[in-house]
């Protein structure tokens, strides 16, 4: 696997992080304003989670172009084919 593929899956792997714990937050903020009795946390509370929906979609739908923000260029080229000699050492180690 190449840098850049690892760092594609750890962003999805985010984004689906980030899913999973959505709902909790959206019910924490609704509860929260039905405890202080205060209705302007509602628009605070859907722009937070419209904010974060659009975060998840972005890392769900573009991870390899965050991993190449994050990662040189040179990371990008493949490594040299092993020689011979080197897979004979390690089968012998």
């Amino acid at each position: 696997m190449s840098p850049h593929q690892i760092v594609a899956v750890a962003t999805r792997l985010f984004a689906v992080w980030l899913v999973i714990h959505l709902p909790g937050q959206v019910y924490g903020f609704f509860t929260e304003d039905i405890k202080l009795n205060d209705p302007s946390i509602r628009p605070l509370a859907v722009c937070f989670a419209v904010l974060e929906v659009l975060v998840i979609l972005v890392l769900w739908f573009f991870p390899h172009t965050i991993a190449r923000a994050l990662l040189k260029s040179s990371a990008t080229e493949p490594p040299q084919p092993s020689s011979a000699d080197t897979w004979l050492t390690m089968g012998c180690a």
